[in-house]
């Protein structure tokens, strides 16, 4: 046996057909206690024996709802529309230009709706637009105070 689980198996994802790959990977025998446990789980809630398969869709499923700043940002705003979207709001540069040096946080209803109109990735668009590449905003070379006033434009 490997003293190092991890690297004993590497990660690996084949494709067998168009729309199933085969997933090779270690992990750890609390993790797959954790599986196991779910596989239990799921195999009550439908009422017959689950697979691996079905398992892991349920896990990711349940994560994604939980998790995903898209679907969370969905959710709120189902709840609490905002009285104008942020894409129809005009800022003034010169108050822009007025914000304190240190950053105030961006109201969590506007992130949330940003979140749900770029659907998580970055909006900025170069000169000759061209759309950013990056597919996380968070990650964005643009300041937090920058893709508000980009949003609100």
């Amino acid at each position: 046996m490997a003293e190092r689980p991890k690297e004993a198996v590497k990660d690996k994802i084949t494709y067998l057909q168009p729309t199933q790959v085969k997933l090779v990977c270690g992990i750890s025998e609390e993790l797959m206690k954790e599986i196991e446990r779910v596989k239990e789980i799921v195999s009550q809630n439908t009422g017959r024996a689950a697979n691996l398969e079905e398992t892991l869709k349920a896990m990711a499923t349940l994560y994604l709802q939980r998790k995903d700043p898209i679907k969370k940002a969905e959710r709120v705003l189902k709840k609490e529309p905002l009285s104008s979207p942020v894409s129809s709001r005009i800022v003034n540069q010169s108050r822009v230009d007025q914000f304190p040096k240190k950053r105030t946080p961006i109201p969590a209803q506007i992130r949330h709706e940003v979140m749900k109109r770029d659907r998580g990735q970055c909006a900025f668009k170069d000169k000759v637009a061209n759309p950013c590449q990056n597919k996380s905003w968070r990650s964005s070379p643009l300041s937090p105070m920058r893709i508000l006033s980009l949003s609100t434009n």
